[in-house]
């Protein structure tokens, strides 16, 4: 891996080839590791689709402290509740 002054970008676009895919997921454990986060490439993602949940995140980081927390728990409640039905469809009684 590089100096730690750049950001990793991890291109995607040879993933459906085994041979390559091993290599891929070495380079993102390796940024992951090492720097902490890195940028995909060839993902095949709509870019309408990005710009989007860019927005949608601006959005929510521009909202008071107060409305923050209320949607916080609001999503733990339902993430909570997900994973039980999801244990209980996993594991029977």
């Amino acid at each position: 891996m590089q100096s730690k002054d750049y950001i990793p970008n991890i291109d995607l676009s040879e993933i459906l080839e085994n041979s390559k895919s091993e290599a891929i997921i070495k380079k993102i454990k390796l940024a992951s590791e090492e720097i902490g986060f890195f940028t995909v490439t060839n993902h095949g993602i709509p870019l309408s689709q990005i710009e989007n949940l860019l927005s949608t995140c601006k959005k929510f980081f521009y909202l008071p402290k107060k409305e923050k927390i209320k949607i916080f728990i609001e999503d733990i409640f339902q993430v909570r509740l997900m994973v039980k039905k999801a244990l209980i469809l996993v594991i029977p009684n």
